[in-house]
């Protein structure tokens, strides 16, 4: 399937460049109308695909077994 890049598109990646440049510790940013979603990708995790999003199918709520909490190395050292 071959799919035009618009406008839109590339207003959307640099949005999500200067989103995903300034933490980054992210791997996914989404817009505010939730158009798009930006997942950091790559070996120096310096790539980025981006999606248009179409209709929200669902949200499952509670359904993976809890996951522990991330813990950072340096992180809260101060």
């Amino acid at each position: 399937m071959t799919t035009s890049i618009n406008q839109e598109d590339l207003d959307f990646l640099e949005e999500a460049k200067i989103a995903l440049n300034g933490n980054l510790r992210w791997e996914t940013y989404m817009n505010e109308d939730e158009t798009h979603i930006a997942l950091r990708y790559g070996v120096d995790r310096d790539c980025i695909w981006i999606y248009r999003l179409s209709n929200e199918v669902m949200f499952s709520h509670n359904v993976l077994n809890k996951a522990p909490k991330l813990i950072v190395e340096g992180e809260g050292l101060e």
